[in-house]
């Protein structure tokens, strides 16, 4: 008699890591589980709205060409900037006193009204000084006037976002991302439309995008805009924190929105749009999977009360994540840069620079935020921290961009992200403490 054959294996039962994950996962408990699940969700939610924002990009950069691009993406940095004093912080603040919560309404409440006020007070301060502004960025009345509305509307979405997030409201929070992304590709539309194809045409498909979204947001938190929710028992707490945040954007403002600003004073705005492309197709990506991490992460990690345990094992995981994600970068770019024209130069080398500094800033985002979940004492040392980087950036893109081209741009950057991480790792024994031994926090437990 022929013995029995053995049962057929699935391919994946063959790989190396296939036991521990069968097992690991077995044995979960319900918190990681809902982290898991959570993550899973606005992962293929924001996997959603990522290919149709991508799409968007190449379409715009390919039918704009270099030099508008490069004109519309300074503006929409500007309104960046606008949005964070505006914000003050304030949709951090949320999700680190407001998740977890049974009752949230006040915390709502004041984030929201503070950043109304916040709105208008900047609005207001950066059209009164509208000409220096203009004189030292090189923009006129109206493009200062796009900045500002584009703001108004980021902070709105970004704060009532946050909501969503201190919720736990995952799936719907990734639902809306969908929703926005999507919105772009008929706001380019009515963007050609409208202008016949000048860089407006970027500008008003994010306008489209954010009012139209609006509505949606406002439906899930109504109940919680009554005055008589304001001023948190914490708000003072939540101020102090929400500053910190701002100011720790420094880093942020120095790299990002000041960084193309000097390439764009010593090589032109043409140069701005290849740049821009290039980081849209890599950094961009990286601070989007961050973005996707964070949703859900923060609030979790907010409550945890081992965070060095939550470090180690996200130590752990990089280093078997780091490569794949390095390649992954190069061969998004590929694909992004080769779509885009010819007015784009397709160079392998930028692409391999541009993918060492996508992974550096993802994993150095990822610490981050356990020692932001830290509270004010962790946003201290991530203001620290952002003003190394903003330094190291600012400096070395004003030594390197005039010999190097955009190269010396990515090098500097690279060499930022690289400082900021040791920093960040030396950090660790100093602001996390082992948790309590019956810790049942749900972030990477097993």
């Amino acid at each position: 008699m022929n013995p029995a054959k053995p049962p057929k294996q699935l391919w994946l039962s063959k790989l190396p890591f296939y036991d521990g994950i069968r097992n690991r996962g077995s044995n979960l408990g319900p918190g990681s589980r809902g982290f898991l699940k959570s993550l899973s969700i606005v992962t293929v939610c924001f996997g959603v709205s990522k290919v149709f924002s991508s799409v968007a990009t190449v379409i715009v950069a390919r039918y704009l060409g270099k030099f508008s691009f490069g004109e519309a993406q300074i503006i929409l940095l500007m309104s960046q900037v606008l949005s964070m004093g505006m914000l003050f912080g304030l949709h951090v603040s949320l999700m680190r006193y407001g998740s977890g919560k049974e009752n949230p309404a006040p915390e709502v409440s004041t984030s929201i009204y503070f950043a109304g006020f916040g709105a208008v007070v900047f609005a207001g301060l950066t059209w009164l000084l509208r000409e220096p502004l203009g004189r030292w960025l090189d923009l006129d009345d109206y493009k200062i006037g796009w900045a500002i509305n584009l703001g108004v509307l980021f902070t709105a979405y970004a704060i009532f976002t946050s909501v969503y997030q201190a919720l736990g409201l995952f799936k719907q929070r990734g639902i809306i991302e969908i929703v926005f992304a999507f919105l772009l590709l008929p706001g380019l539309a009515a963007g050609h439309l409208l202008t016949g194809g000048g860089y407006e045409t970027l500008l008003i498909a994010y306008a489209i995008a954010y009012a139209v979204s609006m509505p949606f947001l406002l439906w899930r938190v109504r109940h919680m805009l009554s005055p008589k929710h304001l001023f948190a028992d914490n708000t003072r707490e939540m101020l102090t924190y929400g500053g910190f945040s701002v100011l720790s954007n420094i880093g942020f403002i120095l790299t990002f929105v000041i960084q193309p600003m000097q390439i764009n004073w010593a090589q032109g705005e043409a140069q701005v749009g290849v740049f821009r492309l290039y980081c849209a197709s890599s950094i961009n990506m990286a601070t989007f999977a961050t973005g996707i991490f964070y949703v859900v992460f923060f609030p979790k990690v907010s409550a945890s009360l081992d965070r060095l345990g939550v470090w180690r094992r996200m130590t752990r995981a990089w280093f078997k994540a780091a490569v794949p994600l390095l390649t992954l970068f190069a061969g998004v770019q590929a694909v992004t840069i080769w779509l885009a024209g010819s007015d784009y130069p397709f160079l392998w080398s930028q692409i391999a620079l541009f993918s060492i500094a996508s992974t550096l800033i993802t994993i150095q985002a990822t610490y981050g935020q356990i020692l932001a979940a830290q509270g004010v004492q962790g946003m201290r040392w991530g203001l620290a921290l952002s003003s190394l980087s903003g330094a190291v950036n600012f400096t070395l893109t004003y030594l390197l961009v005039p010999r190097f081209g955009l190269t010396g741009a990515i090098l500097a950057l690279i060499a930022n992200f690289a400082i900021t991480l040791v920093a960040t790792l030396a950090l660790r024994d100093r602001l996390l403490k082992p948790g309590h031994p019956d810790d049942q926090s749900p972030v990477l437990t097993a």
